[in-house]
Order: structure tokens, then C-alpha cells, then sequence
């Protein structure tokens, strides 16, 4: 398991060796579509899942 964050800052995009088979985002309206970017280039499929009752990201935290 990775953060986005960490998918950005840990692994080499341009190394065909760091892919992930599926990439899921749970509760995906706390993550900005910009900072799951890096983590959908780097998947060969993913899986999103949300609901229009999620609160937006936040920065509280």
C-alpha cells in the first residue's frame, strides 16, 4: 500500500518494473484527480470508488 504522495516521490516512472497491476482508490473523492495522476500512469488497471454523499479533500489533516 502507497499514498499517492509516496507513489510520486518513491518510484521511477520511466522503470517498466515499478507497475502495478490494479491501482484502487477507496473513498476517491478525497483524492485530487492531479495527485492520483502518478498512481494511475504507473497501474495497468484501477478501480475508483466513491459516493456523492463523500466530503471533497481536505487539508485538515
Amino acid at each position: 500500500m502507497m499514498s499517492p504522495l509516496s507513489i510520486a516521490q518513491y518510484l521511477d516512472p520511466t522503470n517498466p518494473k515499478l507497475q502495478f497491476d490494479v491501482v484502487i482508490f477507496d473513498e476517491a473523492s478525497q483524492v485530487k484527480p492531479e495527485d492520483a495522476l502518478g498512481a494511475f500512469m504507473r497501474a495497468k488497471t484501477a478501480v475508483v470508488m466513491g459516493d456523492t454523499q463523500q466530503l471533497p479533500p481536505t487539508s485538515f489533516f
